[in-house]
């Protein structure tokens, strides 16, 4: 597939960075070393990534997803894979759109 001229792609971004930008109040000392590549979906993420769920109905995605590090609600963290880094917030659409404005300004 041909290079989508609509948009550049930036970082990569540490993890902390990104949970400064959509305020995640949470001691992330043992993960800051984490390097996001990218902003993908639950299906298509990969242990680089950062992805989002915000309904139970993707459970089925988020349970098999690759994700490094997911924003998503307290309520829905169960449907999370351990080994993702939970990014738990108020509003998930909101983080989600500070997240992908830093990768996609």
């Amino acid at each position: 597939m041909g290079k989508n001229h609509f948009y550049e792609k930036r970082g990569p971004y540490p993890l902390n960075e990104i949970a400064k930008a959509i305020s995640f109040d949470i001691d992330l000392l043992e993960k800051n070393n984490v390097v996001i590549h990218g902003f993908e979906s639950l299906d298509n993420a990969t242990d680089n990534d950062i992805t989002f769920l915000n309904s139970h109905k993707y459970k089925d995605f988020s349970l098999k997803t690759k994700a490094a590090a997911c924003i998503t609600t307290p309520n829905l963290t169960q449907f999370l894979p351990k080994k993702c880094i939970k990014l738990s917030v108020k509003n998930v659409l909101f983080a989600v759109t500070k997240t992908s404005k830093m990768f996609y300004p």
